[in-house]
């Protein structure tokens, strides 16, 4: 609704409002894909600042945390690599949370993390991915169902590797022989 009247004027304002400290997560996170689709550098500025190592005890301070982790990745240039995926390694659950919000937006972020990140850092995020939701405890299904996060998430695992595969390049290849050696299985 806003692509038409984008300006300075309205980043501020959307900027503002996101700010507030008493907007819930998810009204700052649409506020957030916005700024950050339009590369409003405050916005990145903003949302990385929410992001600590160790991620905040607060419940809405991390929530926030975690809903900036996923703006980033999915809305960021360069996914916000360098940012979000020190905090992932050091906060497992952390981690998780942020996966399966991605997982949702699987499609969006695949494809973007496919075609940007190196394949070392797609081959570390599908081994933390896959030693945190190992593939012997995906969900198996005989019938119709509902997908729940868990449903997302190895969707999503499993994507990450065929962006690897798709890529056909030697580093590509070396990747896949270290999930291999990683998960002989």
């Amino acid at each position: 609704k806003v692509k038409g009247c984008w300006d300075s004027r309205l980043a501020n304002a959307l900027l503002v409002k996101a700010k507030d400290e008493h907007l819930k997560p998810e009204c700052m996170g649409c506020l957030l894909s916005d700024l950050l689709d339009h590369e409003v550098t405050e916005a990145r500025t903003f949302a990385e600042s929410l992001i600590s190592s160790p991620p905040s005890t607060n419940e809405i301070e991390r929530t926030k945390a975690i809903v900036a982790a996923r703006e980033l990745m999915i809305h960021a240039a360069d996914v916000g690599w360098s940012v979000v995926w020190p905090v992932i390694q050091k906060d497992d659950a952390f981690g998780r949370k942020v996966i399966e919000l991605l997982a949702y937006e699987s499609d969006t972020f695949a494809t973007k993390a496919g075609k940007l990140l190196t394949e070392d850092q797609l081959t570390s995020l599908y081994i933390w991915i896959a030693h945190q939701y190992p593939r012997a405890e995906d969900p198996k299904h005989d019938e119709a169902y509902w997908e729940e996060p868990r449903d997302s998430v190895t969707t999503f695992r499993d994507s990450l590797l065929q962006y690897l595969k798709q890529r056909g390049t030697r580093k590509a290849c070396d990747a896949i022989r270290q999930i291999i050696n990683e998960f002989p299985e």
